[in-house]
């Protein structure tokens, strides 16, 4: 089994920062690794009044570079909304279209394209749970599903034929547990946890 170091969490929200001729609110998060050798940092830039919003990946530290940035803009269709987002990852140098459609009950329609393959995705809510299948263009067909086991902690589960993903959140702790499988033989397991502190 192989565990990986933890990080500890940092936030900072900065209200109405404006970019171009549109007013932003702006909050950056970062992960610093406990051996202090990488920060991972977030950006997230949100305009409610046009459901535009922009996120930012970066890493400083070694080999510090920005990793991917993703934008996504709404648009009201029917009874709910359409969201339409191209993202960019700079350390592949690749790029992918994700097109959803999310109705006033939560019910999702999802369609994600890149270069490898596309998938489509349904979502939907059962109570307070909520089920999500989807299928590739390849024919690879996964399951994920997302229970709400509290009002502080939900447990998460996702299934395809490569591998087994479970994650676990109870307040300021996640706990992720990956199992790579090979055929019927599980190949190992990873586990990364993380604790959130908020100043």
């Amino acid at each position: 089994m192989l565990v990986s170091s933890s990080k500890v969490g940092l936030g900072t929200v900065l209200k109405e920062r404006e970019i171009g001729h549109l007013a932003f609110d702006v909050r950056v998060d970062a992960e610093v690794d406990t051996l202090l050798e990488n920060v991972d940092v977030e950006v997230n830039a949100v305009n409610n009044p046009v459901d535009l919003s922009c996120t930012l990946l970066a890493t400083s530290g070694k080999g510090g570079s920005l990793n991917s940035i993703d934008v996504c803009k709404g648009y009201p269709l029917g009874s709910g909304n359409l969201y339409i987002s191209p993202s960019w990852d700079y350390k592949d140098s690749s790029g992918s279209l994700r097109v959803e459609h999310i109705t006033d009950d939560g019910t999702s329609m999802e369609w994600l394209s890149s270069a490898e393959e596309s998938r489509v995705t349904y979502s939907r809510s059962i109570g307070n749970h909520r089920i999500s299948p989807s299928i590739t263009t390849d024919g690879n067909v996964s399951f994920e599903v997302d229970l709400e086991t509290s009002a502080d902690s939900s447990l998460s589960s996702y299934v395809c034929k490569d591998e087994v993903e479970v994650e676990w959140s109870d307040r300021e702790w996640t706990a992720t547990f990956a199992i790579p499988l090979q055929g019927k033989t599980i190949a190992g397991t990873n586990v990364h946890i993380k604790r959130e502190i908020q100043f």
